[in-house]
């Protein structure tokens, strides 16, 4: 099986080079620190496979990919990213990569791990998408607990989110469920509920204050709110914590 390793770091093409190039029946055909020059050596040196990063100055890593598969697409690819580049990862593997390896989680064992993982599904057929699809969403699920824990206080509404992250909300709710076992507004109002009780266990905050800090411009339905989660009222938990 022959190997290329496509990476603008070179401490990174060096670790990959050795590690695969250790394993019986593996040749290293080429270590290149950008997407161009392995191209431009697949029409002579062509691997079995290529293992590529995504991010990389002059071609990078989705750009090789497309070429790859339009050029040469019995040639397989892994793709090596970083934690926030899984949206490149997804667009990756929808062109044609093969797997991915997050080089945070990568040692010797896991990078031939994944290679031997590789031989025998190319044996058997494709890679399934269903990991992929799972820590995808669940990188957008995160994407959501941001928004809200950052802007709890301001009109959130799971529609405008939805149009923010260019998602259906149908699609989100479903996710976000899935991953959370919570639906959106469910979790908006504990975050809120819980931002709440700390102004309120500080003292220094009237109800209607608290209220418009976490994002409701009306008292009474603050109240009514807080008391459903809390099972009393505003002032009533804020005179118990000052009794205690």
């Amino acid at each position: 099986m022959k190997i290329a390793i496509v990476d603008d770091e070179k401490p990174i093409r060096q670790w990959f080079s050795y590690i695969l190039g250790k394993i019986e029946g593996v040749e290293i055909t080429g270590s290149y620190s950008n997407g161009q020059n392995a191209l431009l050596e697949c029409k002579t040196h062509k691997p079995d496979v290529i293992f590529t990063d995504i991010k990389m100055p002059v071609m990078d890593g989705i750009e090789l990919i497309e070429n790859i598969k339009a050029d040469y697409p019995e040639i397989e690819v892994v793709i090596l990213s970083n934690f926030d580049d899984f949206e490149y990862v997804y667009k990756g593997l929808k062109l044609g990569a093969e797997d991915y390896l997050l080089k945070s989680q990568a040692d010797d064992e896991k990078i031939v791990e994944v290679l031997e993982l590789l031989r025998e599904k190319l044996k058997a057929g494709k890679i399934p998408e269903r990991k992929l699809e799972e820590e995808y969403n669940s990188q957008i699920v995160r994407k959501m607990i941001t928004y809200i824990r950052e802007g709890y206080a301001g009109n959130l509404k799971l529609a405008s989110l939805a149009r923010e992250l260019n998602y259906n909300s149908d699609y989100l709710s479903q996710i976000f469920k899935k991953d959370t076992g919570k639906n959106f507004n469910t979790y908006l109002i504990e975050v809120r509920m819980e931002k709440a009780k700390e102004l309120l266990l500080q003292g220094n905050y009237k109800i209607r204050e608290v209220a418009e800090a976490v994002g409701y411009t009306n008292e009474m339905y603050f109240s009514t709110a807080f008391k459903g989660y809390t099972g009393v009222s505003p002032k009533r938990f804020a005179s118990q914590y000052k009794k205690s």
